[in-house]
C-alpha cells in the first residue's frame, strides 16, 4: 500500500496547486494527532529524543493546516497562511527525526469548542476514514493527541453556578 504525501513547497508553488507523491507507508512507533500545526508543540522535542536514543519513530496526523488561524508575523492568510503553518510545522518536526507527517484535508474554519458545529462543517465520517486509513497502513504502537474533557462525578458540584 502507498500514501499520497505533499509535494515540496517549491513543487506546490510552481504548479498552482497541491501535488502528491506515492510513498510506501512507514511503520510508526508513535503517532500524534491534532488539528493544526502547532498544536503538536510539545510532542516535537520527545520525539526528537526518542529518535536519537531509541531509535523510536513518531507521525504525525494534521486534521488541518491551519489556514483558519490567525498570524502576527506576516501577511499570509487563508490558503497561504495554511501552507506557511504546514511548511514550518514540517521543517521542527524534521530537525527532530520525525519526517512521516500525514495532513488530512479537513478545512480550518475558525476557532470554535462546538462539536456540532465542526460536525456540520467537516461531517466526522469522511474525516474519520482518513485518520483511519493513515492509523491502519502506519500502525502506530501508541496513538497519542488532545483528547476531550469527559465529564466526572464532581463536574455538576465544582462547576460554578451549577
Amino acid at each position: 500500500m502507498s500514501l499520497a504525501l505533499p509535494a515540496t513547497a517549491d513543487q506546490a508553488a510552481t504548479t498552482g496547486s497541491s501535488v502528491s507523491t506515492e510513498a510506501p507507508a512507514t511503520k510508526i512507533n508513535v503517532m500524534g494527532l491534532w488539528a493544526h500545526p502547532d498544536d503538536d508543540a510539545s510532542f516535537i522535542t520527545p520525539c526528537g529524543v526518542w529518535q536519537d536514543r531509541y531509535d523510536i519513530s513518531c507521525g504525525i496526523i494534521m486534521l488541518t493546516r491551519g489556514e483558519g488561524g490567525s498570524n502576527s508575523v506576516g501577511s499570509e492568510a487563508g490558503p497561504a497562511l495554511g501552507l506557511r503553518r504546514e511548511n514550518e510545522d514540517r521543517a521542527s518536526h524534521y530537525r527532530s527525526g520525525t519526517v512521516d507527517i500525514y495532513n488530512i484535508d479537513a478545512v480550518d474554519f475558525f476557532y470554535n469548542t462546538s462539536a456540532a458545529l465542526t460536525e456540520e462543517l467537516w461531517g466526522s465520517e469522511r474525516i474519520q476514514r482518513q485518520v483511519v486509513r493513515v492509523i491502519r497502513e502506519t500502525r502506530p504502537d501508541v496513538l497519542v493527541g488532545f483528547s476531550p474533557p469527559w465529564p466526572s462525578a464532581t463536574a455538576t458540584t465544582s462547576t460554578p453556578g451549577a
